[in-house]
């Protein structure tokens, strides 16, 4: 096609993956899908990923981190933690699945790149408040 999106997404996790990085290419469907992630920063019975997906199938990423081992957090569909409880008994609850597309890169037809950000919402700031002083 001649263009490249570049995708970065934030992903809030539980449990966290083994590894600090890797990459997913599990199929969806009979189609190819490849998500590349990297651990950003890790939480009791959590962590951060920063995901870059290769391609664009739909949920690639729910799907991909639920083969990891390591699904949303909120993503009940795919077997994430509705909520999360501290030994203090303090609670957490995920009312959507914790994945925020962080930024967006391309290049414009006129031949400018483009980037697009967006910083993380105040819900998953909240959620990853929670996880930190889980620690």
């Amino acid at each position: 096609r001649g263009h490249r999106v570049r995708k970065e997404y934030r992903a809030l996790v539980s449990p966290p993956p083994r590894g600090d990085e890797g990459v997913e290419d599990s199929s969806i469907g009979s189609r190819p899908a490849l998500t590349r992630w990297r651990v950003v920063e890790r939480y009791a019975g959590g962590a951060l990923i920063a995901a870059f997906p290769e391609t664009g199938r739909t949920h690639q990423i729910r799907l991909h981190l639920r083969e990891l081992g390591s699904p949303l957090l909120g993503d009940r569909a795919n077997g994430g933690a509705v909520f999360l409880t501290r030994p203090s008994g303090a609670r957490h609850d995920f009312a959507r699945p914790m994945l925020h597309a962080l930024s967006l890169g391309l290049r414009h037809p006129a031949g400018f790149e483009m980037n697009i950000e967006a910083p993380l919402p105040p819900d998953f700031e909240a959620a990853r408040a929670f996880l930190r002083r889980a620690r």
